[in-house]
């Protein structure tokens, strides 16, 4: 019963999507768009057909490789620096008032606002586009696990305490457990940002012949090819929804103690 419920919840969102593609393909084949649009503005059946024969004889899987090796790359690093340094500075008073304020400054500058600097640091090559999407990932984690950290209710911290749990114990038993929710939040939008980052980044640096979405889209989007442009968008999305859904899956095997705290508390 709980599945059908499940089912039930996301069939207006299908259903709204369902109508929009609809509409679309209706308008492209009774004559609303002009010819001129028709070649940008390609309908959905034309897209779908498209993206299948890429996925058979054009190499999509190659471009998709290419973007998940630097994306997921940039997002490992990333996290795992965000989650340590959000730790680090949660638990310790003077690294707050220390590196948070730096941390709080640098922030709202998007990494592809360096990308003249990085291009001179790093050049032309994946290492530039990886360091983009984990600067990008650092701050989306950095933050929720800090505020995690600090503010975990302090009742349970002192009464912690007086248990026993100091130190080593108090800091992975108490406040990583419970600013675990607030971690896993972050990665997931870290999720989403990596691949904004990464797609972007590989049409900015767009070189002939590498594999990536981003350089897919940059370079039909030159010679016009549309529906493989649009076909390439597609997939840029769909690829970020699916790896959602795994981080989910994941998130909820981590979390599956607040689900039974939450049960008891009904």
């Amino acid at each position: 019963m709980s599945y059908l419920r499940k089912v039930a919840r996301k069939l207006p969102s299908v259903a709204i999507l369902a109508a929009f593609l609809g509409f679309w393909e209706w308008l492209a084949h009774v004559g609303f768009i002009s010819q001129q649009l028709w070649s940008f503005l390609t309908p959905p059946s034309v897209i779908v057909a498209r993206s299948f024969t890429l996925f058979v004889e054009g190499g999509m899987l190659y471009h998709i490789c290419g973007t998940l090796y630097r994306g997921l790359i940039g997002l490992l690093i990333g996290v795992s620096l965000g989650v340590v340094f959000g730790l680090l500075c949660g638990w310790f008073r003077v690294l707050d008032e220390i590196i948070m304020p730096i941390f709080e400054f640098l922030r709202p500058l998007p990494a592809l606002a360096l990308f003249p600097l990085l291009l001179l640091l790093f050049g032309f090559g994946d290492l530039t586009k990886i360091v983009a999407v984990a600067l990008q990932c650092f701050f989306a984690t950095l933050i929720p696990t800090f505020y995690g950290v600090r503010d975990v209710d302090k009742l349970l911290v002192d009464s912690a305490r007086i248990m026993g749990a100091r130190g080593r114990n108090l800091f992975f038993d108490v406040l990583l457990r419970a600013a675990t929710p607030h971690i896993c939040n972050g990665i997931r939008i870290s999720i989403g940002v990596a691949m904004v980052v990464v797609t972007a980044a590989e049409m900015l640096i767009y070189i002939v012949g590498q594999y990536g979405l981003g350089s897919l889209i940059s370079w039909t989007e030159v010679s016009r090819d549309y529906p493989t442009m649009l076909s390439s968008i597609v997939v840029v999305m769909l690829l970020g929804f699916f790896l959602v859904w795994i981080w989910l899956k994941v998130e909820n095997k981590l979390l599956f103690w607040v689900r039974e705290t939450a049960a008891e508390r009904v």
